[in-house]
């Protein structure tokens, strides 16, 4: 373990400056389980190494936001953080953060209806609990709620004449078209506890695997998904928006459609 010091770019609106942020403790892993393919990793969660802990702790900073840009970017632009108080749209939702799901480091949040093209999903198999991650790829629901909208999308595909469904490399179900066919698939509506909403458009819903020319259902089933068998919502579903992680007043998050 180390102390470094780190640079981030200061705006107010007006003027740019840099502010120095001191020792802030830096490490690498040797055992690490989850994510053996990665070279580095920045912790955001509510952990005591986490980067957002420290700037919390020591610079009383209680609000960040990112914005993840869509898989299929033909611009330049990058994916940015944003640490403190900030300005956001009027169109964002906020939901509350829960503290009885999975762990205390991690946040999560409550989803009480999914809704497909307007149409919703049985009630009985609401609420879920689950994790909002940026480490995690796509999202991993309960097997009842995975299994119905899974053949809703076989459906949605079916009608769209996109071909057989493949499995590739556990992805599934997989199509081989081109990536601007995504455009046409049905969207998802996730509606959070407080009526906080999340409109997942068609390239939120299906990755596209570029080396397979191939675009497969960002969903999977909890329960078959990891060792650890819980209900995530992965970074593809929030590509396109800004996340907002508030405690400033309350412990909540909010969604900005307009953020990126």
């Amino acid at each position: 373990m180390s102390f470094e010091t780190f640079s981030m770019s200061q705006n107010d609106g007006i003027t740019q400056s840099e502010q120095e942020i001191l020792n802030v403790p830096l490490g690498c892993a040797t055992k690490t389980q989850r994510f053996w393919y990665m070279d580095g990793l920045l912790a955001l969660g509510m952990g005591r190494f986490s980067f957002y802990s420290f700037l919390k702790d020591n610079y009383g900073v209680t609000m960040f936001s990112y914005c993840l840009l869509d898989q299929i970017n033909e611009r330049e632009d990058q994916s940015d953080m944003l640490f403190g108080e900030q300005v956001v749209s009027n169109l964002t939702q906020f939901t509350p953060m829960i503290r009885d799901y999975y762990s205390n480091e991690h946040y999560a949040v409550s989803l009480s209806r999914i809704q497909v093209e307007g149409e919703a999903l049985d009630s009985y198999m609401f609420p879920i609990k689950m994790v909002v991650d940026t480490g995690s790829l796509i999202t991993d629901l309960p097997s009842p709620v995975y299994n119905v909208l899974e053949r809703k999308f076989l459906g949605v595909a079916n009608e769209l004449a996109w071909g057989r469904a493949i499995n590739i490399s556990d992805n599934y179900p997989c199509y081989i078209i081109d990536p601007d066919q995504i455009s046409a698939s049905s969207t998802i509506t996730f509606t959070f506890q407080k009526d906080a909403k999340l409109i997942l458009r068609p390239h939120n819903i299906w990755r596209y695997i570029d080396e397979d020319g191939a675009a497969c259902f960002a969903f999977a089933d909890a329960s078959e998904a990891s060792d650890l068998k819980i209900n995530i919502l992965g970074n593809i579903q929030q590509q396109g928006l800004r996340v907002i992680i508030d405690q400033t007043t309350e412990d909540r998050i909010g969604f900005d459609p307009l953020g990126c």
